[in-house]
């Protein structure tokens, strides 16, 4: 799943993308899946069995992907530390 991401990225691209780039998307794409998957299994067992396994592997995997592609793009995080630092005030 975290090479069709990849290739998913590339195909959007109009630039050249430099290795280093890649290997973060590949990265960020297995760690995301990986953990939003242990959190669902851990959550119910029945997801982690085989007929399911790999549709919630690749939702996980997609999911957690774009949600860290949207919390990036929209500098979420950014903006909840200047609404906290901007309440102590």
């Amino acid at each position: 799943m975290g090479v069709f991401s990849v290739a998913s990225y590339l195909q959007k691209q109009d630039t050249k993308v430099n290795m280093a780039t890649l290997t973060r998307h590949f990265y960020i794409n297995i760690v995301s899946g990986w953990g939003f998957y242990s959190l669902v299994t851990s959550y119910n067992g029945w997801f982690g069995q085989y007929p399911q396994k790999i549709f919630t592997i690749m939702t996980v995997v997609t999911l957690g992907f774009n949600g860290l592609e949207y919390l990036k793009d929209n500098n979420v995080l950014g903006k909840l530390i200047e609404t906290f630092l901007n309440k102590k005030k």
